[in-house]
């Protein structure tokens, strides 16, 4: 009997980092996919089988359709988000210093929005040259954040991260005036 296989991918600049492998029966849902906001991984099928996509009104309908279906997914999802902030593995590099209060600040809005990244120390992370001279990154520029392993912002503002994360893809422009 031939099972399938699904990789979970964090792509970054250089090469793609295996997070993990779903066999069958198993669901790859992330909670991203249910607040509208792109994925943080790629998938790819290292075995043949049969793959059932869902687009999210579909999932949204699933999970409110069965309350107690719905509360075993939902504790899935935010366990799974959980460990992958407690790991430090997501699609943002965040490159700052402990003596920086916009490294600070840009960490706390990570964490206030539940969204995992990885941060490098410029004083303490050994490695960080390598990093700063691949991406033409100045030490003086941090904080810096390295967005899907290719858009980079330097000293980035609010709207800069909540663009990285894909928060304000939902916005839309309201269909009223105030005068």
């Amino acid at each position: 009997m031939v099972t399938s296989e699904i990789e979970i991918l964090r792509p970054s600049s250089a090469v793609e980092i295996l997070i993990t492998v779903h066999g069958s029966g198993e669901f790859t849902v992330e909670i991203n996919m249910l607040s509208g906001r792109r994925a943080l991984f790629r998938a790819r099928a290292t075995k043949p089988g049969s793959v059932i996509e869902l687009d999210r009104q579909y999932r949204l309908a699933f999970l409110q359709g069965d309350a107690e279906i719905g509360e075993i997914l939902m504790w899935d999802f935010i366990l799974r988000r959980v460990e992958l902030v407690a790991a430090g593995i997501g699609d943002v590099v965040l490159i700052g210093s402990s003596n920086s209060a916009r490294t600070f600040q840009i960490k706390e809005f990570l964490m206030r929005n539940g969204h995992p990244y990885s941060y490098i120390d410029l004083e303490r992370d050994q490695d960080v040259q390598s990093l700063l001279d691949n991406f033409h990154i100045v030490a003086s520029e941090i904080p810096v954040m390295i967005c899907q392993g290719k858009i980079v912002h330097r000293n980035p503002s609010n709207r800069q991260i909540a663009d990285c994360l894909g928060s304000t893809n939902q916005l839309t422009k309201p269909k009223f005036a105030i005068s």
